[in-house]
């Protein structure tokens, strides 16, 4: 797992099988592993930095990363490498992939092998998650996406199967103070 930091065109970040994430370098004096963190217990299945900013303040630097330990975390890399901001424990398997949604700041979906789909409101639960979608068949969710509005999120099963699931207004989409309420907890 590879993704490039948020703003970043010389650096990105590597989730590695032992749960390590590195920060590298591409380029310059200094180029290689920087930085090195022991995120996880398992494999890193997926890593995505806070897809938003805002003019009362920026989330860029929030890393969220999923495990086959059956945990999500999310991460300043950057302010607080060596602890994770909050752990989200309540997968009832491994986690395969997890997303943020492109328009509410603190909603993340994420997938597990069990075959569920929980979607997580920091603002108003953080340790149990908002919603469970389960599959009939219990087949892993092994990939999640969201549409740019953020009212579906398109669902990749590890049997073959794609779903669309439809995703509340109530829940989907943010309440005007949501990017300050976020911003605090983070």
């Amino acid at each position: 797992m590879c993704i490039r930091d948020s703003g970043e065109t010389n650096s990105f970040y590597v989730g590695a099988e032992t749960g390590t994430v590195y920060g590298v370098q591409m380029h310059g004096s200094q180029s290689g592993v920087q930085q090195s963190v022991a995120a996880h217990h398992a494999l890193v299945s997926s890593m995505q930095f806070h897809p938003q900013t805002d003019v009362r303040g920026s989330a860029s630097d929030v890393l969220l990363t999923s495990s086959f330990d059956w945990t999500l975390k999310l991460w300043n890399l950057k302010r607080s490498p060596e602890k994770p901001l909050h752990t989200f424990s309540a997968a009832s398997d491994y986690i395969f992939d997890a997303r943020w949604s492109p328009v509410h700041p603190s909603l993340i979906a994420s997938g597990d092998g069990g075959g569920n789909v929980d979607l997580w409101d920091m603002c108003k639960d953080m340790e149990v998650p908002l919603h469970r979608v389960s599959d009939k068949e219990k087949s892993a969710v092994s990939s999640l996406a969201w549409s740019a509005d953020g009212h579906r999120i398109a669902t990749g099963f590890a049997d073959g199967k794609i779903s669309m699931l439809d995703v509340k207004p109530s829940v989907g989409q943010p309440e005007p103070n949501a990017h300050a309420v976020f911003l605090s907890l983070i």
